[in-house]
């Protein structure tokens, strides 16, 4: 249920989405965005399959993509995280706070103009 994900994942651990996995599987993604549309009242009743975003709805990208190439997929899809997958499985989650802390590292130790991502 909703009240099961958000108790025992999102507040637990401070994240603001999950991947939702069957049988090691990837089905989709949920965020606290799609929790909201749902009333509090119903969150313990409402299963996380009926809010996550599908598998076959989701952007994903490979590790071998650039951070010039995902920044503006994320921007024009207006997600805030990404499903990293190699060879059909899942190995990361790429979010916007994750890059912007990496440009910023990258900027205060003065590594690279922080326009140039990749």
């Amino acid at each position: 249920s909703l009240q099961k994900l958000v108790d025992d994942y999102f507040l637990r651990y401070g994240i603001r989405s999950a991947l939702v996995t069957q049988d090691d599987q990837l089905v989709g993604l949920i965020t606290l965005s799609d929790i909201r549309h749902v009333p509090r009242e119903q969150w313990g009743q409402v299963p996380v399959s009926r809010v996550m975003i599908p598998l076959n709805r989701l952007h994903v990208v490979s590790p071998q993509q650039s951070l010039n190439d995902v920044l503006p997929l994320m921007v024009s899809r207006d997600v805030n995280q990404l499903p990293v997958m190699q060879d059909g499985r899942v190995v990361g989650v790429l979010s916007r706070d994750a890059i912007m802390r990496y440009l910023e590292i990258k900027r205060s130790l003065g590594l690279e103009d922080w326009r140039k991502a990749a």
